[in-house]
């Protein structure tokens, strides 16, 4: 029919990609070497972009005692606009956090939603990411446990997964109070 080649192009391709792939291999090419060559792309970002560059702090992170009624909590949820707060012990250490699904959970499995303290309604010990690491990374699936959000390491201050968009690549982030 004389027609352009379809397979021997695509396998020209793929052989190409592979020899590309072994050579910044053999050179010890680094996630973050590539993403310096894309710097504004979606390809750059979630190699090089960090949780850091993502997280809300200070005034933006909601937060709550583990004493304070589920209104209170409502309340801070709605004041920063997040759909979740933290929840801190007395020293303002994370213990723990309450969700729009937890409000719901417990709404419906216990009733009375706003006469209980916010540490009878969090999920206590949240996951934890350092805010240097890869926000592709905090961004992943998080597997079990449904919607539950990350947080930084262990005794520091709490943030959360934030969707308002602060990059073009990506509509969802990660927060964090570092």
């Amino acid at each position: 029919m004389n027609l352009a080649p379809t397979s021997s192009t695509t396998a020209a391709l793929a052989m190409g990609d592979a020899l590309a792939m072994a050579l910044l291999d053999l050179r010890g090419v680094r996630a973050e070497d590539y993403a310096a060559l894309h710097p504004r792309g979606s390809l750059g970002w979630k190699a090089l972009g960090k949780v850091r560059d993502l997280m809300r702090t200070g005034e933006a992170v909601p937060v709550v005692r583990e004493s304070a009624s589920m209104k209170e909590a409502i309340e801070e949820m709605s004041a920063k606009s997040l759909g979740m707060t933290t929840v801190v012990d007395g020293a303002g250490r994370l213990v723990g956090v309450i969700t729009d699904g937890d409000l719901r959970r417990h709404q419906l499995a216990h009733g009375d939603l706003l006469d209980r303290r916010a540490s009878e309604c969090m999920t206590a010990n949240p996951k934890r990411i350092g805010a240097n690491e890869l926000a592709a990374r905090a961004l992943a699936p998080h597997g079990r446990g449904g919607d539950q959000p990350r947080h930084r390491g262990r005794d520091g201050p709490p943030g959360r997964r934030d969707s308002h968009p602060r990059h073009p690549a990506r509509q969802d982030h990660l927060t964090d109070g570092q």
